[in-house]
């Protein structure tokens, strides 16, 4: 069973906190990227509910740091081979995570 709802919060705030922690531009291009991913995920469309762990922009501004990967989980996505899969989608997570970095993105 998926962790509770109040678990998953708690381990957006951590992840988001642990984000800012980065240096300034790395912290700003991770945020960048992962709001576009909960932003399009948000949608609904299936085509936005996998996040190739390989993808070349993915890894480069969020992919190689850990408190991203870790948000992205908290927000619902699961590892699944070489993705991250958004196998239930719950708006009030998405909506707090991309709230989380909100001011990390317009930095």
């Amino acid at each position: 069973a998926p962790p509770p709802a109040s678990d998953r919060q708690e381990r957006i705030m951590q992840a988001s906190g642990d984000l800012r922690g980065l240096p300034g531009a790395a912290a700003r291009d991770a945020a960048a990227t992962l709001d576009a991913i909960l932003k399009n995920a948000a949608t609904g469309e299936a085509k936005f509910r996998r996040v190739r762990l390989g993808n070349k922009k993915f890894l480069r501004t969020a992919g190689k740091f850990a408190a991203a990967l870790r948000l992205l989980e908290a927000c619902g996505f699961e590892r699944v081979e070489d993705a991250l899969v958004l196998s239930r989608t719950d708006p009030g997570l998405l909506w707090l995570g991309r709230s989380s970095i909100a001011d990390l993105v317009s930095a």
